[in-house]
């Protein structure tokens, strides 16, 4: 995927919502998602990203350019 990227990854979704909340702070005009990667859907979205996501369980932030900053 272009303009994507994995912001942060945990085991605990406490910790990841945490990640995301930054994120979001940092990157404000982009759009931020928490993905919990036992969910197949959230889990080929984050591989698409990065395959070395299908390595990882738990929960991971990503953030995505909006095609309008392109």
């Amino acid at each position: 995927m272009n303009g994507s990227a994995i912001f942060g990854c945990s085991s605990s979704k406490d910790e990841a919502v945490k990640i995301l909340k930054k994120a979001a702070s940092l990157y404000p005009d982009f759009t931020t998602s928490l993905l919990d990667l036992n969910e197949i859907d959230d889990k080929i979205h984050a591989v698409d990203i990065d395959p070395d996501m299908a390595d990882f369980n738990g929960y991971c932030v990503s953030i995505e350019v909006p095609e309008k900053l392109y």
